[in-house]
């Protein structure tokens, strides 16, 4: 495939992904947008991901793999991001599957109304249930920065996967993910979505998430922590600097379990601007304290 016939580049970072690799893949080069090519990084897996990635790339040319030392998502979406040729651009990542008319009702509705993203609803995958994150249920296309914002659910929600993204207007951002940083999507999506031209919105379609334990870190190390503390101020620092409005009531901290015996006893979680929300067993509010700005 020549470089100026890849309407979409996907990026699929992958790191010890061998139980769901193979679900993921399908779903990609089942694609009913044929125009594709697969940028597939793996991370310095230890398990058989490359071999699986390797087999893969042997019976579709759309897919390219990238082997690299463990360096993080992060530095896994960069080199992606160095080798995208599309028109556009999306992330899926390695335990997650998506929709086999996805990208094409992505890349068509976002040239329908000359959009440089578009986005679609995020369904979240556990053991035995499953919730929408995100949800769209309809077409719309928006266009101005603080109504796009909200629109994507930032800063509660920053997904990258669930949009495409013009490549030569992202590439102009010059933004690239934190390496070394957990929650880099946090620090990523606002400064992308919010200054790029438009984004329209497309249901029946979804990206699949799948929620495994672990996938991140222990959510009580002291990294986990600081580094979504980092990644939210920056955000919101961000959003402020640029006067995009960040919606009220916006949960945007990682929530605080107050256990006893291992029984859970209260929560905290944090809203924007400065608001404390306390609830008895986790899910009856009892209090909330407004901090003066």
């Amino acid at each position: 495939m020549n470089n100026n016939d890849v309407l979409v580049s996907i990026i699929v970072p992958v790191y010890n992904a061998e139980n769901y690799l193979p679900k993921c893949l399908d779903s990609l080069i089942a694609q009913t947008l044929s125009a594709i090519e697969i940028i597939c990084v793996n991370d310095g897996s230890v398990d058989n991901s490359l071999k699986i990635l390797e087999e893969y790339a042997k019976k579709d040319s759309r897919i390219f793999v990238v082997n690299q030392q463990n360096k993080g998502v992060s530095s896994a979406r960069n080199v992606g991001l160095e080798l995208a040729k599309g028109e556009f651009v999306g992330f899926v990542d390695s335990d997650d599957w998506i929709d086999c008319d996805y990208y094409e009702k992505l890349y068509n509705y976002a040239k329908e109304y000359n959009s440089e993203m578009s986005a679609c609803s995020i369904l979240r995958h556990r053991k035995h249930n499953k919730k929408f994150f995100i949800k769209y249920d309809k077409v719309a296309y928006y266009t101005e920065p603080s109504e796009i914002v909200q629109v994507a659910k930032i800063p509660q929600w920053n997904y990258t996967v669930n949009k495409i993204y013009k490549l030569t207007s992202l590439k102009s951002l010059n933004v690239t993910f934190p390496e070394g940083k957990l929650f880099e999507d946090v620090y990523w999506s606002p400064r992308v979505v919010s200054q790029l031209k438009g984004l329209v919105t497309v249901p029946s379609i979804t990206y699949h998430y799948r929620a495994t334990a672990g996938s991140i870190v222990d959510r009580s190390s002291k990294k986990h922590r600081e580094d979504l503390e980092w990644a939210i101020l920056q955000s919101v620092n961000f959003l402020e600097q640029n006067n995009i409005k960040i919606m009220n009531k916006c949960s945007i901290g990682a929530k605080t379990y107050i256990k006893i015996l291992g029984a859970k006893l209260f929560t905290i979680e944090h809203f924007y601007p400065k608001n404390t929300l306390y609830k008895l067993f986790g899910f009856i509010p009892f209090l909330t304290i407004e901090e003066k700005q």
